[in-house]
């Protein structure tokens, strides 16, 4: 008999040399083998791994060899060997079989005992000598006996295989038993077989859905044990199992047993109970209609039948338990809003939530954690990534990390990473990692934005406090870009001034790190265009090569000024483009919104101090406070009950559950309290808990405020989505709670914010009015002092009598001062008229035709077109007609027309062409003005704009006449362009926004 597991042997005997011992001593020949699988994970031969000394007799083999069961003994298929072997494996019970051979040309008989031994099988072979033909006669009957018992072993055991075939694929507990019951009662002819469950009350069975034969009731049902005899219960619990080879003649039972016995149409029966851990589970009965004499064989197979379906029944609950426990789980983690996931030891994944795929928009696939960290994980932050989660496993550690995560849509929100260990029960080895990845992108990027607000915010406080004390422009200049070159790590930071006398980007000083070349100079505003400045727009370039911001043909002339990228920060007022403020370097960079932002912040700060110096002190209101977005604090998740009570809990829930039920049940009512969007206290029957009760999915949830036991509160967002049974009823429900305080608290901060923002917009704007108002009236009031002193110089004129020698001296000098005096007041109207006009930024639009303003234009220019001789052409059918101001656009013609006539060339007749056509795209209608006059140096372009400039001196002029076009072309929304060549002419092209033009319209100029 077999030793018990609970055996210990004696000290005397070493288990390890007395292993050796056996081996070499025993009779028998002895052959250990170990399994050999496929690649599918099937068993498909037995290697030997030793032989003792006579079983390397007997099979002619070394200890060691390198040969296995099958390839020794190629036709153990056909014999069924194989087979016995194949059961004793997997079924871990002894089985006997003989085995014949022919061996280096001798045929050889072995008699075989297998039997499983932890991971690997042992061999027992006994050698059954060839004998003289008359000695194998006499041997005859006793051989076709064993041959009778190996063909019912076989028989037997080819039943179990099947069996195990027959039952592995079914996932019913009561289907299995049914399915293992008809398989033996139609294998052994018997007329009932069934399974029996035991109540544990010491007194009922209930007997499941079993095979009957034709004819033959079914006995589902409950019974009782004492009906049948009072030793049947004792025996069942003593693991004996119970035979009546004829009930009908049995002295143990009574005449009222036997009547119990008879009414169940039983003639014999046969009772195997099923013992775990010593309580009585099942019994695994079979019936015949008459009396039957059961062999050891029968009650064997029964043992083992009983012992494998009951396995196969356990299987199958266990898989039914961890199916609902697994929909539970999987429940649970679509429900909550963070990415749930599992690996095992070795880091491969096994399961990634629902709110994975949301995310990523890549469905799950098993794969390692190094995979998906190279595959979705930020570039920058996979390696750190996989170094934690290596050193988590190696000390087996909580693995904790903050890492970005890329999005379906290509970009990277921030999670926070935390995964628990989860270790063998017996071995102790981490076999799994339990994780949650949380979004915190929000909080980091509020956190992010705060400090850089705060560093903003100090760099800003700092600046102002150097720069109040400076009175000089320059000075003021090149502190505010060293501050803030130093600041953002640049390359070189300086402030530039708008020469539109010279047509220039003048750059008078510049900061710039050691090493970096200085731009400080003089540069050609036409080598730099930068038409977008004019509408305030801050241009941001990251890449020189590459960032399509930039036109190709500038590419080369910022390379070659060492420029990789820039942020350039134009300055205007009152629609003119007075300076602009730059940061630069020599290497790509990805400019932030917030260091864009602080270049402007910085860029307008000294815009005052340089502009306006002793007219006003730089100030500025306090910036706006951004509020913090609700901190990414724990999120508790909790699994509960149809009665309301916390079945499950993480250590986050329990914090705001610390009694064990659901707000809409706490007996402590004021604890929570919960709120409708328009602000209005929600009923108890209305919370996220209670509705989900009732079936309702709560998601994004309801905002409750949680009172703690130490009367601090928080603001909550609770949500909660059912759980349904089987039958799509409700079974509980799961609830996320989210603490929102600091979003609550980032609102009201907010609000204080915008509060001041406007405070200081008003201010700013309130400035600019005063210095508009300082120039409109510096212009008036210094009118009355000149014409008093021109009336002074008219009387001092009248007063010298003509004939003194005095007078003679003096009337030169007279002359001088009235003329000064003409031009002063000349100087006066003008800056009137540009005041006027820098107020007035648009006039009434109305529909005009251009050929009646082009005539009127020219009959008030007949005088000077006689007396040059100038030859007009008007070619203006493309386009008859734009919408314009009618006074602002006779001037403009009339200014360019007789421009084109007054710079005529001395050596040739003035011809000046007028015409028109609509632009490709179809956005400007583009009236030109061609003349064949003195020219315009290509370096001068920009200062033909200027005001008072006049670059030619030979005429009367005031230099305003250019600078009054532009300034009414671009308040409409337009702009002026020049294309000239010195001694050849000049052309003037005036870009007017395009509108269709009524065909009817009969509009005349003002």
């Amino acid at each position: 008999m077999p030793v018990a597991a609970s055996f210990q042997y004696p000290d005397v005997f070493p288990c390890e040399s007395l292993l050796t011992t056996v081996l070499d001593v025993s009779s028998s020949g002895l052959v250990l083998c170990t399994p050999v699988y496929d690649s599918a994970g099937t068993l498909q031969d037995l290697a030997f791994a030793f032989l003792n000394p006579v079983a390397q007799q007997m099979l002619g083999l070394p200890a060691q060899p390198s040969t296995a069961y099958v390839q020794q003994f190629p036709n153990c298929r056909t014999d069924e060997s194989w087979a016995a072997l194949l059961d004793a494996f997997l079924s871990n019970e002894r089985r006997s079989f003989q085995l014949t051979a022919t061996l280096n040309d001798q045929l050889g008989r072995w008699q075989v005992e297998s039997q499983r031994v932890g991971g690997g099988l042992l061999l027992s072979l006994t050698t059954e000598a060839a004998q003289p033909e008359a000695a194998a006669l006499a041997a005859e009957p006793k051989r076709r006996q064993a041959e009778e018992a190996l063909r019912q072993t076989q028989e037997q055991q080819a039943f179990l295989l099947h069996l195990s075939d027959r039952l592995r694929p079914l996932a019913d507990p009561a289907g299995i038993q049914y399915e293992a019951a008809c398989a033996l009662g139609q294998y052994v002819g018997a007329s009932r077989v069934g399974y029996a469950e035991d109540q544990g009350d010491n007194a009922h069975i209930v007997v499941t859905r079993n095979y009957t034969q034709a004819g033959v009731a079914s006995l589902e049902g409950y019974y009782h044990y004492d009906d049948y005899g009072p030793e049947l219960l004792r025996a069942f619990k003593q693991g004996r199992s119970v035979v009546r080879p004829d009930i009908a003649h049995d002295p143990e039972l009574s005449e009222q047993e036997k009547a119990a016995h008879a009414v169940l149409q039983l003639g014999a029966t046969i009772n195997v109970p099923l013992l775990k851990d010593g309580q009585l589970i099942a019994v695994l009965f079979m019936h015949y209609p008459q009396a039957h004499a059961w062999r050891d064989e029968e009650l064997a197979l029964l043992e083992e039948t009983a012992e494998r379906t009951w396995s196969a029944v356990m299987r199958a609950r266990s898989e039914a338990a961890l199916r609902a426990s697994e929909k539970r789980f999987r429940t649970m983690a679509d429900a909550v809003p963070q990415i749930i996931w599992i690996t095992d030891g070795e880091g491969r994944t096994e399961f990634f939530n629902r709110q994975w795929s949301r995310y990523t928009g890549v469905a799950f696939e098993p794969s390692t954690a190094a995979a998906v960290a190279g595959g979705f994980v930020h570039p920058a932050d996979g390696a750190r990534t996989m170094e934690v989660f290596e050193q988590a496993r190696r000390t087996g550690t909580v693995f904790e990390v903050e890492h970005r995560i890329r999005a379906a849509d290509g970009t990277y929100r921030w999670f926070l990473v935390r995964a628990e260990p989860f270790r063998d029960p017996a071995s102790g080895q981490i076999i799994r990692w339990y994780g949650s990845s949380a979004d915190i992108d929000d909080r980091k990027q509020a956190e992010e934005t705060l400090r850089a607000r705060e560093q903003q915010l100090t760099f800003l406080l700092q600046l102002s406090d150097t720069l109040r004390p400076l009175t000089d422009s320059v000075a003021v200049q090149v502190t505010a870009a060293r501050l803030l070159g130093e600041h953002l790590a640049v390359d070189r930071a300086y402030y530039i001034d708008i020469d539109e006398t010279a047509q220039q980007f003048v750059v008078a000083h510049d900061w710039h790190r050691p090493g970096a070349p200085s731009h400080a100079r003089r540069y050609p505003l036409g080598d730099w265009a930068m038409p977008w400045l004019l509408d305030g727009q801050t241009w941001v370039c990251r890449d020189v090569d590459t960032d399509p911001v930039l036109p190709n043909e500038q590419r080369a002339a910022y390379r070659g000024n060492d420029i990789r990228a820039a942020v350039v920060v134009p300055l205007l007022k009152q629609g003119r483009l007075v300076a602009t403020f730059v940061a630069n370097q020599t290497t790509p960079r990805a400019w932030t919104a917030q260091e864009v932002a602080l270049v402007e912040e910085v860029a307008e700060r000294i815009w005052g101090p340089v502009e306006r110096v002793r007219v006003q002190e730089a100030l500025r209101a306090s910036e706006e406070k951004l509020a913090v977005v609700f901190a990414a604090l724990p999120v508790g998740v909790g699994v509960v009950d149809i009665r309301g009570n916390v079945v499950l809990a993480n250590s986050s829930m329990q914090q705001y559950l610390s009694t064990g039920v659901i707000p809409a049940r706490d007996a402590r009512r004021g604890r929570w309290r919960a709120y409708h969007p328009d602000g209005h206290l929600l009923d108890r029957t209305e919370f996220p808990g209670a509705r989900a009760l009732r079936g309702e999915e709560v998601v994004p949830g309801v905002e409750m405020v949680y009172t703690k036991e130490d009367g601090t509160q928080v603001w909550t967002r609770v949500s909660a989505v059912p759980l349904l049974n089987g039958q799509s009823q409700v079974s509980g429900h799961v609830m996320v709670v989210i603490d929102i305080t600091a979003a609550k608290e980032a609102e009201q901060a907010l609000r204080q914010s915008q509060q001041q923002l406007q405070h200081s917009n008003a201010q700013l704007t309130h400035t600019n009015i005063d210095l508009d108002n300082f120039i409109y009236t510096a212009s008036h009031d210094l009118k009355a002092p000149i014409t008093n002193i021109e009336g002074l110089v008219s009387l001092v004129q009248e007063q010298l009598p003509p004939e003194l020698p005095l007078t003679r001296e003096l009337q030169p000098i007279l002359d001088m001062m009235q003329d000064a005096v003409t031009r002063f007041k000349r100087t006066l109207d003008h800056l009137s008229d540009v005041v006027k006009l820098q107020k007035e930024h648009t006039a009434p639009v109305t529909a005009v035709l251009l050929q009646p303003v082009i005539e009127e234009v020219r009959q008030d220019l007949q005088p000077l077109l006689a007396a040059t001789g100038a030859q007009v052409v008007v070619d203006v059918a493309a386009c008859p007609g734009v919408w314009f101001s009618p006074k602002n656009l006779r001037s403009v013609v009339y200014n360019l027309l007789s421009n084109a006539v007054k710079f005529r060339h001395p050596d040739r007749v003035p011809q000046v062409r007028i015409f028109c056509q609509l632009d490709p795209a179809g956005q400007y209608l583009v009236l030109r003005v061609q003349d064949n006059g003195l020219g315009i140096a290509k370096s001068q372009y920009q200062e033909l704009f200027t005001m008072f400039r006049r670059l030619h001196t030979h005429v009367e002029g005031s230099g305003l006449g250019l600078y009054m076009v532009k300034r009414i072309v671009e308040n409409e929304g337009g702009r002026v362009e020049v294309q000239s060549q010195l001694q050849v002419g000049t052309t003037f092209s005036v870009y007017l926004p395009y509108r269709p033009f009524p065909t009817a319209t009969t509009s005349a100029p003002a």
